[in-house]
């Protein structure tokens, strides 16, 4: 495997395990996890890592569309104000 569809697996990978995964990269995914057990051993350590990190819940303060709500929202952005 060149290591450009390497990144692009860790990503699918990152990107799922974040749920922020589209449907279309879920099959591409999928298929890469079926195609060869190596990959599901990959998957599998980094889902280990990604728990063991506590990344997912780091990833929730970065979430710009919620911020954005929130911060606008007691602002009173968006309102219709004049």
């Amino acid at each position: 495997m060149m290591e450009e569809e390497k990144v692009e697996y860790y990503n699918l990978i990152n990107k799922f395990l974040a749920g922020e995964i589209s449907g279309n990269e879920m099959i591409l995914l999928k298929s890469w996890l079926e195609s060869d057990p190596e990959n599901l051993r990959i998957f599998n350590v980094e889902n280990e890592i990604w728990q063991e990190t506590g990344v997912h819940t780091k990833l929730e303060h970065f979430k710009a569309d919620s911020a954005w709500t929130s911060i606008s929202s007691r602002l009173g952005l968006g309102k219709g104000k004049s």
